[in-house]
């Protein structure tokens, strides 16, 4: 139940546990090309502690005092109050890092929804939410090797006999006469 840094090589935390001082992960790009940088993380965290972004998750960020670039590669974040979980929370989904050429395009949360411009091991080729999404390998992802498949298909099938049918059928020798 410990996170793992994915962006971060490391953290401090201050004595009085309201500062948070994190060292960037050098050399890792977003599907875009650009590098994910501390103004890239400043970008997000301001997004989403802005009250007219209206994202139904924000309140995620109200412990959130202030972001702070002190270099390319280190950000500050001050909490307004001591926060345990806050490395916890940051681990949970809500505050995963977008594409600043994609946030400055984002005049709606839908933008984000339905449009994908991350760090992760896959980027985002097709995505229509009755009919599939499809992810095709990042060239560029930070961890060598991976990821291991060069694309993914999800197709949505709400009735479970048809998606039950749309499986590969093996016949293994255990079950089998």
């Amino acid at each position: 139940m410990k996170p793992v840094p994915q962006l971060a090589e490391g953290y401090e935390v201050s004595k009085d546990g309201l500062t948070y001082t994190f060292r960037l992960r050098k050399g890792v790009k977003f599907h875009d090309g650009t590098e994910f940088t501390a103004d890239a993380v400043k970008m997000n965290f301001d997004r989403g502690m802005n009250p007219e972004s209206k994202l139904t998750r924000r309140t995620f960020f109200k412990f959130v005092d202030r972001v702070e670039v002190v270099d390319p590669y280190t950000v500050r974040i001050v909490l307004k109050t001591p926060t345990a979980g806050f490395i916890q929370r940051l681990a949970n989904g809500t505050a995963g890092m977008i594409c600043p050429s994609l946030l400055k395009r984002a005049t709606t949360k839908q933008v984000t929804a339905y449009e994908a411009c991350g760090t992760g091991p896959y980027t985002l080729k097709r995505f229509s939410p009755a009919e599939e999404l499809y992810a095709v390998k990042f060239p560029n992802y930070r961890v060598p090797g991976l990821p291991k498949f060069d694309a993914i298909r999800w197709v949505p099938v709400t009735e479970n006999s048809t998606r039950a049918m749309m499986l590969p059928i093996r016949l293994n020798r255990w079950w089998a006469p």
